[in-house]
């Protein structure tokens, strides 16, 4: 699959050397999602994740009443409970959008990152950097929650 230009805001993509951004061009395929449709389901089998080149999706937490969390777009990294030891989803996520996204299969990812040290570091370090993102942002939305609570 080709990469670029529409994932060109993936951090991801731009940090990877040549070699291993070959190797995951070579194992991703593109995925399209109409809006309101479901990428993974919370719980459900973490066996890949996702980069977006366009769109917007809603990461919800709750089965019965499902709560947005966080909403990512082009560039982000979408599906990070594939690196956890059990591989199973923490929240889900639905296309607030259309969206187009490169998928990669979790497993060749992690097999590939087992052999190249290079690409493991990348690989951890831009996945924590997405949850700390990701966390700021939850702590800021929970921040401006109180101050419009309080009395």
């Amino acid at each position: 699959m080709d990469l670029y230009p529409d994932y060109t805001a993936s951090s991801l993509l731009a940090r990877m050397p040549a070699p291993e951004r070959r190797f995951l061009a070579s194992i991703a395929c593109e995925a399209f999602f109409d809006a309101g449709a479901t990428l993974f389901d919370e719980g459900g089998s973490a066996d890949r994740f996702y980069i977006l080149g366009s769109g917007i999706v809603e990461m919800t937490q709750g089965r019965v009443v499902p709560v947005v969390v966080d909403v990512l777009g082009r560039g982000d990294l979408v599906g990070l409970s594939w690196l956890r030891e059990d591989r199973r989803w923490r929240w889900s996520a639905r296309a607030a959008t259309d969206v187009v996204a490169a998928v990669f299969p979790a497993d060749a990812v992690r097999t590939r990152c087992d052999i190249d040290e290079r690409m493991r570091l990348i690989v951890l370090d831009e996945v924590n950097a997405a949850l700390f993102d990701r966390l700021d942002r939850a702590r800021s939305a929970a921040a401006g929650r109180a101050r419009v609570d309080a009395p």
